[in-house]
């Protein structure tokens, strides 16, 4: 399991093609506009990737998935 503060980079190897299918995915799943994304920092930790899409999903530009959508991600994954 990652830890919340671990390199997705580094400790996690996330590769750029990785990053690219993760932020596919959290753009579906969160109901974001890509160009939101594009906003993003670099991907550093799952913590910062948590705060900025809690930070966008506060503004009003993504909703929060519920249960059953995770659920699919992840069999999907």
């Amino acid at each position: 399991m990652a830890g919340e503060h671990q390199s997705l980079a580094g400790e996690l190897h996330y590769n750029s093609l990785r990053m690219v299918e993760l932020a596919s995915i959290l753009e579906d799943l969160f109901e974001l506009d890509p160009s939101v994304l594009a906003e993003a920092p670099p991907m550093g930790t799952p913590a910062e990737l948590r705060d900025f899409l809690l930070d966008k999903v506060s503004a009003g530009l993504g909703t929060i998935p519920g249960p059953d959508d995770v659920a699919s991600v992840i069999d999907q994954y």
